[in-house]
Formats: structure tokens, C-alpha cells, sequence
């Protein structure tokens, strides 16, 4: 009797993500089962249907290898400002690797905008934006930030983040002399400086 096969869903959605990167939404169950190695059976065991299993992929980077764990990790603890700097960080190097993603998704396949961006559980931008908007309001009840409309700054830092990716992806900013460093550091002096109490 054949040992069943052992895998995590983390390999499943970066075999997932490497074909869907190369096919787009048109790459099929069975062969990103092949690619990682399983029976398309076993991924649908995992992921019920194939809609499913993209939304996994493309939110996937999102709650378990990005800025999103820094908030979840740094919340009420160390240095806001440092803090502050990492999450943008993090955010950046994270739009950096999606935007091109996201472009080349949308473009081949839009009806994704409907399923995906505009519902509400699951639209990455709208979950990102409530992320950092309850971190930052947990900062301001600890007495760490000054009182402040949290969704707003929330929704600033990202867009601020998402622009220089954009300009990334376009090689814009390679005219440009700020770099990506102190774009992060002079966003958060400017932005948050005024609001921390420590």
C-alpha cells in the first residue's frame, strides 16, 4: 500500500504561485498539482475549489511573510519609530514583489477585481488597510501615539509604500534620487513624528 503523500499547504501555494506566475489564472489544478508533487485530488482536499486556492495564493504573502506579521509582533513593544520604519519596510519590499503580480493577473483575467478586491473578506488592500489601522489604534490607547485618525494614517503609509512600487515596477525611480531607504525614513518622520510620545 502506497505511504500517502506528506506535503504542507505552504507548498502547495508556492507551487501555486511559481505557475500561476508563468501561466496566469489559466494554469490548471492538475498541473500545479503535478508541479508540487500530489495528486490534483489532494489539492482539492486542501483548497475546495480552484477560485479558492488562487485567493490563498495571492493573499498568501500577505499574512504570513510580510509587514502584516511585523504589526502582529511589535504591537505594544520596543520603539514605535523603529517599529514604524520595519513595517514600512517590509510593506515596501512587499508591494515591490506583488505589484507586477497583481498587474499581470488583473490584466488577463478582471473578472478577479469582482471575486477577489471587492469583497470584503477578502480584498488584500481592504484587510491590510484594518491590519495597520487596529495596530496603530492599539499604539494610541497604550499612550505610544498621540490621538489620531488611525484608518487615515493607515491608508497614507500604505499609498505612499504602493506609489514608490508602482514607480519600481516602471524603472521610474531609478531617475528619481530618493532611494528606497530613506523613502521609508523620511516617510515615517514626516508622517509620524509629530504623533509619538515617547
Amino acid at each position: 500500500m502506497a505511504r500517502p503523500v506528506s506535503i504542507s499547504d505552504e507548498q502547495i501555494l508556492e507551487a501555486a504561485q511559481q505557475l500561476i506566475l508563468e501561466k496566469g489564472l489559466d494554469a490548471t489544478t492538475l498541473e500545479i498539482a503535478q508541479h508540487a508533487g500530489v495528486s490534483e485530488g489532494t489539492v482539492f482536499k486542501r483548497f475546495k475549489t480552484k477560485e479558492q486556492l488562487f485567493v490563498a495564493v495571492l493573499t498568501h504573502d500577505l499574512f504570513q511573510h510580510s509587514w502584516i506579521q511585523v504589526l502582529h509582533d511589535y504591537s505594544g513593544r520596543g520603539d514605535v519609530r523603529a517599529n514604524l520604519e520595519l513595517i514600512a519596510e517590509r510593506m515596501l519590499n512587499f508591494y515591490i514583489g506583488m505589484v507586477p503580480k497583481m498587474h499581470m493577473i488583473m490584466s488577463r483575467h478582471g473578472d478577479l477585481k469582482q471575486k477577489l478586491m471587492k469583497n470584503p473578506d477578502t480584498s488584500p488592500p481592504l484587510n491590510g488597510i484594518r491590519q495597520l489601522e487596529r495596530f496603530l489604534k492599539k499604539e494610541r490607547e497604550l499612550g505610544r501615539l498621540k490621538p489620531h485618525n488611525s484608518e487615515h494614517y493607515a491608508r497614507i503609509l500604505i499609498s505612499t509604500m504602493h506609489h514608490f512600487a508602482v514607480m519600481e515596477s516602471m524603472d521610474i525611480n531609478q531617475y528619481l534620487t530618493l532611494s528606497k531607504e530613506e523613502h521609508i525614513r523620511q516617510t515615517i518622520a514626516v508622517l509620524f513624528e509629530p504623533l509619538i510620545l515617547e
